[in-house]
């Protein structure tokens, strides 16, 4: 009688977390804001995935079989090019080619080291949204960032306010909650996220409790009104249609909503002020915010193709110009004349567009990709990591459009979550492959294994 033969595990039935442990991921999570000076600031999870990255590259584990992180490197890899081409052409410094060399080549090394481990792991990424909470925690008494040291070079003292030091410690709680309850008690944990985005946006955090707000709304009507994951029908290009129509809806509901509590004085007098001072913009409340993404668009109006390089000086006034258009007080503009400035784009996509050109941004269009192949794949809809994709999606479209980039750790696992639901490996309602059964009396023949539903 023949032994028994070894199957390949069902795709979704994996470990939940890596060979090692919860410990590796959350130490790796823990040393995402933990910022140390060399030429910029570099984080120690970065340090980490860079000698990864090293390890991998060494031992010949570095095989990628998929064809969205390919994407992703392949336009990686030209983005780098792009910064040493445009550096070079442009004249920047050693400091400044040194700070965007340095950031591209962490994200294009940490995107395929964390594939290969997340992709087989999925449930290492639980431990990770912990660490990344004690990072923020620990982050509020030091490891200055180099956007706050950005603030203070140009004479500008650091508040200690709600911004500075609690909104991502609040969003790391809503990814932790998210990851390690939203499977067992989901209406408790959607309202937690949500009553955490209204103190956000009561607390003058508007951008980070406007997505909290808006993914658990998201997330709770995606789970009421649409098949799980793995469902017939739960996937394909019209559940991406429908899901993308109530991103915007509820992200427009939450917009009127704060538009109505801040003029009518619900936030408080501070909110009050600054709706007021906004409102009265040409642009309007959303753009009079992101006056700095005018002055991105701008920039790259006048050179489309080529950058102007890594931390590029405003000698154009791209920034006055992009306030002036938005009606910004006047003493304001003067104190900006008073010195120069880095160009503005306040963008993911701008800011790779205006500092090393058009080849660099698309980089972040296939990002784009992948995340609207994420909602088609049903990501919204899954049972336990509904709210953590919702969460990630909602984050991701602000952030490619009205945030630069930040910690490129964190961006990296928020990339990773999109491609990994796009693959379907973050659900554990994955469709099979073939897998040979054995009948009495016959030969082995090849079946395909429908998902139960």
């Amino acid at each position: 009688m023949s032994p028994p033969r070894r199957t390949s595990p069902v795709p979704g039935s994996r470990p939940a977390s890596s060979p090692g442990g919860p410990l590796i991921p959350f130490l790796l999570g823990v040393g995402t804001f933990m910022n140390v000076r060399l030429v910029g600031y570099v984080t120690l999870s970065e340090v980490f995935a860079l000698a990864w990255f090293g390890i991998l590259l060494i031992s010949g584990r570095l095989r990628i079989r998929s064809r969205t992180m390919n994407w992703l490197l392949t336009f990686g890899f030209i983005w780098i090019l792009s910064v040493i081409a445009t550096d070079f052409y442009r004249g920047a410094i050693f400091q400044q080619f040194a700070r965007g060399f340095g950031r591209t080549l962490v994200i294009c090394c940490a995107l395929p080291a964390g594939y290969i481990c997340f992709r087989r792991y999925p449930g290492a990424l639980k431990p990770l949204f912990v660490g990344f909470l004690v990072s923020a925690i620990v982050n509020i008494f030091g490891f200055r960032a180099g956007s706050e040291e950005f603030v203070m070079m140009h004479g500008y003292e650091l508040e200690s306010s709600w911004e500075r030091n609690y909104t991502y410690v609040t969003l790391m709680l809503c990814f932790c909650a998210a990851a390690y309850f939203y499977r067992r008690a989901p209406w408790l944990t959607l309202l937690f996220v949500a009553l955490l985005g209204a103190v956000n946006i009561r607390m003058g955090s508007r951008n980070l409790g406007g997505t909290m707000l808006a993914a658990a709304l998201i997330a709770g009507i995606a789970r009421h009104f649409f098949p799980p994951a793995g469902a017939r029908g739960a996937r394909g290009p019209v559940v991406s249609i429908m899901m993308s129509a109530l991103i915007l809806m509820v992200g427009a509901g939450v917009y009127v909503s704060y538009k109505f509590a801040a003029a009518h004085g619900m936030l408080g007098e501070k909110s009050y002020e600054k709706y007021e001072a906004q409102a009265g913009s040409p642009l309007g409340v959303l753009l009079a915010s992101r006056a700095n993404f005018i002055g991105g668009l701008l920039a790259v109006k006048d050179s489309p193709i080529i950058g102007y390089g890594s931390w590029p000086i405003d000698s154009e006034g791209y920034m006055i110009e992009a306030f002036q258009i938005a009606g910004v007080d006047e003493v304001y503009i003067k104190q900006l004349r008073m010195g120069y400035n880095r160009i503005p784009s306040h963008s993911m996509l701008l800011e790779a567009w205006v500092e090393h050109g058009l080849l660099a941004m698309i980089f972040w269009v296939i990002v784009c990709v992948v995340l609207v192949r994420a909602i088609g794949a049903g990501a919204l809809q899954d049972r336990e990591w509904g709210l953590v994709n919702s969460l990630v999606i909602i984050w991701m479209i602000w952030n490619l459009l009205f945030s630069p980039l930040g910690n490129r750790i964190f961006t990296v696992v928020m990339i990773l979550v999109l491609v990994l639901a796009s693959e379907h490996r973050l659900s554990g309602a994955v469709v099979p492959g073939p897998r040979v059964l054995r009948r009495p009396g016959k030969r082995a023949q090849l079946h395909a294994v429908r998902p139960v539903s």
